[in-house]
């Protein structure tokens, strides 16, 4: 299931000719630059506010409501970077790899 999930539901499905090897290559690139940025975020902003902080039950709770507020939008960008690795760039370099042919999904999804 984790390499081909759609093999579960159904066994054949439409698939591509070839693999574009410049496509995937570019992906794979962008892939590196946003884990690079998700640890890069994580080291800089998000470790040292979680190290300097102080158990929140034993300090004052405006305190642990700084901290807190302080994680938020290191925190979001992590989630985004995150979404964006694994929903479309992970899952677009599987189907590439396993030609999966079936991409009219992404056409004129509104009608």
């Amino acid at each position: 299931f984790m390499m081909a999930p759609t093999l579960c539901y159904q066994p054949n499905y439409p698939r591509t000719t070839c693999i574009r090897k410049g496509w995937v290559i570019r992906q794979l690139v962008k892939l590196v630059i946003f884990t690079g940025l998700m640890g890069f975020i994580i080291e800089q902003y998000i470790n040292p506010i979680v190290q300097n902080s102080q158990h929140p039950l034993k300090g004052n709770f405006l305190n642990a409501t700084e901290r807190v507020l302080k994680l938020s939008v290191p925190t979001l960008y992590v989630w985004l970077c995150m979404f964006y690795c694994f929903f479309h760039l992970w899952l677009n370099i599987l189907a590439e790899l396993l030609c999966f042919g079936d991409r009219e999904f992404y056409k004129d999804w509104w009608n």
